[in-house]
């Protein structure tokens, strides 16, 4: 009877032990004392949250803390990396769901960005002049993305725009020389006819969705057959 109770606690302090593993999953977070910060409405248990102000070291990787003591965060403000030019790439927690505009404004070495799924809108101007970034996997609940987001982003390729996306501003992705291929994965966003000034990509699209013309801001449009077809 010992013997089996014995197994059991093991048992139960190995499961317990990779569910410890499973939440902490996400990586070991920069110092804290490399950013500046502030607390929202800290007397509120409910609705208080830590925003990161500003970056103040020079690393090449940085992993935004998904609490600030034991508070989540949940906004990078605006300006926050502006000119960081030693960071190629920046991994956010999934509290965080705002990105100020121009948060990474000339971040001459940022080379891949994932938008974390609670942020629904890339706001102006967020990776301006990012000359190296080339890697971008947009959040699905984005639905706007603003005026001269990605412009001057020289080396990005190819982006994919979600479903949910209804408006694209002018210069969004103003002076992209490399961008050739723009997969749009919903209805065709209302055309503004600069969002793609000094770039040439060809916009893909799916075969079942609408409003789409042969053209969409002057570039061509084609078809593309529907992974469930």
């Amino acid at each position: 009877m010992k013997g089996a109770l014995v197994v059991c606690l093991v048992l139960v302090n190995i499961i317990s032990q990779g569910f410890a593993e499973e939440k902490s999953s996400y990586p070991i977070a920069s110092p804290l004392a490399n950013f500046k910060w502030r607390i929202y409405n800290p007397r509120s248990v409910t609705s208080r949250y830590a925003i990161i102000t500003q970056y103040i070291a020079n690393s090449s990787l940085v992993v935004v803390p998904e609490k600030i003591h034991k508070i989540s965060v949940k906004k990078i403000e605006r300006s926050a990396f502006f000119r960081c030019s030693t960071m190629n790439q920046i991994i956010f927690p999934d509290t965080v769901n705002h990105i100020g505009s121009s948060a990474f404004n000339r971040c001459s070495e940022l080379s891949k960005i994932i938008i974390p799924k609670e942020v629904s809108i890339i706001r102006a101007s967020t990776f301006f002049r990012c000359f190296k970034l080339n890697s971008v996997q947009i959040s699905e609940n984005v639905y706007s993305i603003r005026e001269y987001a990605f412009s001057h982003c020289r080396n990005l390729k190819e982006i994919t725009i979600p479903s949910k996306v209804t408006s694209i501003e002018n210069n969004a992705f103003a002076e992209c020389h490399s961008l050739e291929r723009v997969v749009f994965l919903g209805n065709a966003p209302k055309e503004n006819p600069e969002v793609f000034q000094g770039a040439e990509p060809t916009i893909y699209r799916s075969e079942k969705s609408k409003g789409w013309k042969e053209t969409w801001c002057g570039r061509p449009v084609k078809i593309i057959a529907d992974s469930s077809s």
